[in-house]
């Protein structure tokens, strides 16, 4: 059955300690779960992570006509078409940036169209 639908999710932070610091923050609603893990190294200078998103009552053969994902008001956002299975997966990577900070949420909102199906 399609319709369209929004969720927001917080995704909180648990983080561990060396020269390059592993960050990981992760969150749920009612219809997705969320991760999100990254690598911070030069002095706090470069970030390289991975968002993962998973449609909680989705089956692999899961469709979705649309999918946008916008993370910290647009800060970060996907939008694509004709997705099939039930993750999402988004690279970041920045270079002398503002690195994530661990005592902050990360707020994602994820739009999405389900394929409808025929019999």
């Amino acid at each position: 059955m399609g319709g369209c639908y929004e969720k927001t999710l917080a995704i909180f932070a648990s983080f561990y300690g060396c020269d390059s610091k592993f960050i990981s923050f992760s969150g749920k609603s009612d219809n997705w779960k969320g991760e999100y893990t990254a690598y911070i190294s030069d002095n706090g200078t470069r970030e390289e992570g991975k968002y993962v998103f998973g449609c909680k009552h989705a089956t692999r053969d899961q469709s979705f006509d649309f999918i946008e994902v916008e993370i910290n008001d647009g800060e970060t956002d996907l939008r694509e078409e004709n997705v099939k299975g039930p993750t999402i997966a988004m690279s970041t990577s920045c270079s002398v940036c503002s690195v994530t900070r661990e005592d902050t949420a990360i707020k994602v909102t994820i739009r999405w169209t389900k394929k409808n199906r025929s019999s």
